[in-house]
């Protein structure tokens, strides 16, 4: 298994289940978490931030995120915040484990219909920065898709569901019914039936 930092939701929707995507009046918020996992075998300390991003929102090849020290953003960067209001966060995970991180989006009234993009990102040093002058970051992000309309769809509309019956049921069902149908067919010859003793 490959080791990294891997930021992911904890409710993907069915418009795009690897990201954070919410529909939202303007006037209104929804709160969420996604998961911060660290693969890693050694400790992580992260620090996590939002931002705005720019592109086209169903065009991943476009998206390009825009992190600015002065933080001077006037969508996700500025609407998404963490436990008590926060724009950044400072976590310290333990080798293979992971965190639910909780949030809140809230856009302001007035605020123009349409597609906004940005992403939610952790930070962290890798373990071989050699420099103490220059230091390198790594950073993993979510990208987060926000539709603002006066008729958004439920969460539950948006929710991506789990399949009525997994494929495990259907492997598993498919191999009794394979073995049911070997006993019947069987059963009806001699050979079967001497060799069971039966």
């Amino acid at each position: 298994q490959q080791e990294g930092i891997v930021v992911k939701p904890v409710h993907p929707t069915s418009v795009y289940p690897q990201w954070l995507y919410y529909e939202i009046a303007p006037g209104n918020e929804i709160s969420d978490e996604f998961w911060i996992v660290n693969k890693f075998r050694e400790e992580k300390k992260l620090t996590l931030g939002v931002a705005d991003a720019v592109g086209i929102y169903d065009d991943p090849k476009t998206f390009e995120l825009n992190v600015e020290v002065n933080k001077n953003y006037d969508g996700i960067g500025k609407w998404l915040r963490f436990g008590e209001g926060k724009d950044n966060l400072s976590r310290v995970l333990k080798a293979k484990s992971a965190e639910e991180i909780s949030f809140t989006l809230a856009v302001p009234v007035g605020t123009k219909e349409g597609y906004y993009l940005g992403a939610v990102y952790a930070d962290h040093i890798p373990k071989e920065q050699s420099s103490d002058v220059v230091q390198v970051q790594i950073r993993s992000g979510l990208r987060t898709i926000l539709y603002v309309t006066n008729e958004p769809r439920s969460t539950e509309q948006l929710l991506l569901k789990s399949p009525l019956f997994p494929k495990r049921y259907f492997l598993l069902s498919g191999i009794l019914t394979i073995f049911f149908l070997f006993c019947i067919l069987f059963s009806q010859t001699n050979w079967f039936s001497n060799r069971l003793n039966w």
